[in-house]
């Protein structure tokens, strides 16, 4: 996407957000609903993934009201999308966004504890075969989210809810695990399983056998080094004479503007993401870390699914913030 395509489609997202605001405040939705709208709809796309996973009949099925999307054949192999238009990365990012949700309605006491559990095996189950990226991403952002909300989250209702989904998967996860490995095993064979999973359990050695951290750095540093296309780019980011091509998408916005043009459309972004918003900080806050996260390894912070949810949440928490300080 163009600069100014991302500009226009962030304006369009804005504006259908507060669209959706009005509409939720004329029907008295409140965000617990729109919240459980998204979490359900990410869950009901992962568990279609999951079927599809075991009837390789309605995979094809469903592919074929789908439009190809990038250089993957969603039809074989072993990376899903379920309904979603794209996969990789882009849908991976939804993972740790549905499981901060969740973690968020369950310190608001609109799931238990049980479902909470529930949610988080399909997340497991389904990311790996969705991406690597929500893998990593999901007990990292779930951990600052629980860091930042201890003094909620921990009152003593909400550190039951809290220990009993901890000790359920704490018993639950061998045997999860050794199902969900063994299944996908089957299916795809061992190799699957170490490209998915298990390169994480062998520490250094298994992030550098994986070949993903090498790929980043790789993509890291095409970035512009000399004058003077440190301060103008070079205008594109695709393979040719002038630089290797790149999908980080920090990469690709210094080498299309440069240094200058690129840190100030990210502190302009930054500023309009993190205007002062109600209850929802904090949910808020670790959604961003965890779009700029993956925004080292692609185009995600201004593009995808993620970013929708997210400028969703902003927006329709913004609103209410105005609206509140208004009756004041």
């Amino acid at each position: 996407m163009t600069h100014f395509a991302i500009v226009f489609a962030l304006i369009v997202v804005f504006l259908a957000s507060s669209g959706i605001w009005a509409y939720c405040q004329k029907h008295q939705i409140s965000l617990d609903t729109v919240l459980i709208c998204i979490l359900l709809t990410i869950m009901m796309n992962d568990a279609i993934i999951l079927l599809q996973s075991y009837y390789p009949g309605f995979r094809q099925f469903i592919e074929d009201f789908l439009i190809e999307a990038g250089n993957i054949d969603f039809t074989e192999g072993f990376k899903f999308r379920g309904l979603a238009s794209s996969g990789g990365a882009a849908l991976s990012v939804t993972q740790p966004i549905a499981l901060l949700i969740a973690l968020y309605l369950l310190y608001k006491r609109v799931i238990g504890s049980l479902l909470l559990t529930l949610f988080i095996v399909i997340l497991f189950s389904s990311s790996m075969v969705i991406g690597r990226t929500g893998i990593v991403l999901m007990p990292v952002a779930a951990i600052i989210f629980l860091i930042f909300n201890y003094k909620n989250l921990f009152s003593p209702r909400n550190a039951l809810n809290i220990l009993v989904v901890f000790l359920v998967l704490i018993f639950a996860s061998p045997i999860l695990y050794g199902f969900v490995s063994g299944y996908f095993e089957e299916l795809f064979g061992e190799f699957f399983i170490n490209y998915s999973f298990e390169f994480l359990l062998k520490g250094e050695e298994g992030l550098e056998d994986e070949g993903t951290l090498s790929v980043m750095k790789h993509f890291l540093t095409v970035v512009p080094h000399e004058f003077p296309e440190i301060i103008t780019g070079v205008g594109y980011y695709g393979e040719g004479y002038l630089a290797s091509r790149t999908d980080s998408g920090v990469a690709r916005m210094f080498m299309s503007v440069g240094y200058p043009l690129g840190l100030l459309f990210y502190a302009c972004v930054f500023y309009l993401f993190i205007q002062p918003v109600g209850r929802e900080k904090y949910l808020l806050w670790v959604i961003l870390f965890v779009l700029s996260v993956a925004e080292v390894k692609e185009t995600l912070l201004f593009s995808g699914y993620g970013s929708r949810m997210f400028l969703i949440i902003l927006v329709f928490s913004q609103l209410e913030l105005l609206k509140v300080r208004k009756f004041q």
